[in-house]
């Protein structure tokens, strides 16, 4: 089957390329997954004049039969038509997404960005009874499972003709591919050590939105900056003025600390659903009621466990056992019966009581009996009786 690359770089001009690495984080994300994924788009976050965010397309990688001139005949104008109805619905869906822009907390991309989950629709039923214009849209073009995982700087959506269920390695591979570093780190920090610093209870979107505009002039060829210099406005920082006495820290900390947060958050979710037997999803609400569960199972084990070694601590037995004779004496709780339950006990080993006596002081009971073994009997030594004893007594 052969594959292709499509990116906004191979499409538009050659000033616009992406990163190479984006492009080689995608691709591996759909080899080395037993499903059959068709596509993986990255959506990156960007800004308008107002300094609202919203995502648009990164790069994309998709796994497909066709040529690339079928795919660039549905977005080049002047591209022949002969080709169009060799191009399938899937690859239709993938090159419409080019030109797509979603805002945050509409629709299922915006929503995994915005909320920080994973949104994961499997089958006709949530892909299309979801009030999500681009799941309806993905069902309509033949798509039957649609992913999108968010990460620091966008969301990856993972789309797929085949109905897949929820998978927790394809999540934790987004993660770690995504979140090793901040996309576009480094002109985000040449930008922001000419800045100085601001408030350090600045949110963090804000500074999300001004990252973005700062790439987006950045971008530009120098003579469109010089000559649209005005078509940029400045975004104003937002935030409270330091107070007097308030030290100052520079924006790119808190960037770097909600990187550090979020992956360290993402490798204890990891390392809970490995330990956690049963969390079969990846979701972090199922996991961790999944662990609140297992953790009161554990509970009840070391009380039960805890019981019985109160009862064994006080719970003696000696024995001893010359010839055919033997001595055993127990000292117990004198609670439930325990002359009762030694006698049951003798007698289901099949032994002969020749004496018994037994005496009780405060809330201790002392028992002294002496047993004759039967001839070919089981019980043939010391420790064989005192394991028989302490199984029967416990009971």
């Amino acid at each position: 089957m052969d594959e292709f690359i499509l990116s906004s770089s191979s499409l538009l001009s050659a000033s616009q390329h992406q990163p190479a690495s984006l492009q080689q984080r995608l691709q591996p994300i759909l080899d080395n997954q037993r499903e059959r994924w068709t596509y993986a788009i990255f959506w990156q976050t960007s800004t308008d004049d107002e300094g609202c965010i919203f995502l648009t397309w990164g790069d994309g990688f998709f796994q497909g039969t066709t040529v690339m001139k079928e795919i660039q005949g549905l977005i080049v104008e002047n591209y022949s038509d002969s080709h169009s109805n060799i191009v399938n619905d899937a690859e239709r869906f993938y090159v419409k997404s080019l030109a797509k822009s979603l805002s945050l907390g509409d629709g299922v991309t915006g929503k995994a960005f915005s909320t920080g989950s994973v949104v994961w629709l499997s089958g006709g039923n949530q892909l299309g009874f979801q009030n999500y214009e681009r799941a309806r849209e993905a069902q309509s073009h033949g798509m039957q499972t649609l992913v999108c995982i968010p990460t620091s700087n966008g969301v990856v959506e993972l789309g797929s003709n085949v109905i897949i269920t929820q998978n927790w390695s394809v999540v934790q591979q987004v993660k770690c591919s995504f979140e090793s570093d901040l996309y576009g780190l480094d002109l985000v920090s040449q930008k922001y050590s000419e800045l100085g610093t601001i408030p350090d209870d600045i949110d963090v979107l804000s500074q999300i939105q001004e990252d973005a505009q700062q790439k987006m002039t950045e971008a530009l060829p120098i003579s469109k900056i010089s000559d649209s210099t005005s078509q940029f406005k400045t975004p104003k920082k937002r935030g409270r003025k330091p107070s007097i006495g308030r030290p100052n820290v520079p924006l790119i900390n808190h960037v770097d600390a909600e990187r550090h947060r979020r992956e360290k958050l993402t490798r204890a979710f990891c390392k809970l659903q490995s330990v956690v037997p049963y969390a079969s999803t990846m979701d972090r609400a199922s996991l961790l009621s999944a662990a609140v569960l297992y953790i009161k199972e554990l509970k009840e084990k070391v009380e039960e466990l805890e019981s019985k070694r109160m009862k064994m601590k006080q719970l003696e037995i000696e024995v001893k056992i010359v010839g055919e004779d033997g001595m055993i004496r127990v000292q117990s709780e004198n609670t439930n019966y325990p002359v009762t339950r030694l006698i049951d006990v003798i007698r289901d080993l099949e032994l002969q009581v020749h004496h018994a006596s037994m005496s009780s002081v405060k809330n201790l009971m002392l028992q002294d009996v002496v047993v004759k073994f039967p001839g070919g009997g089981v019980i043939t030594s010391e420790d064989a009786l005192r394991t028989a004893l302490v199984t029967g007594l416990e009971k």
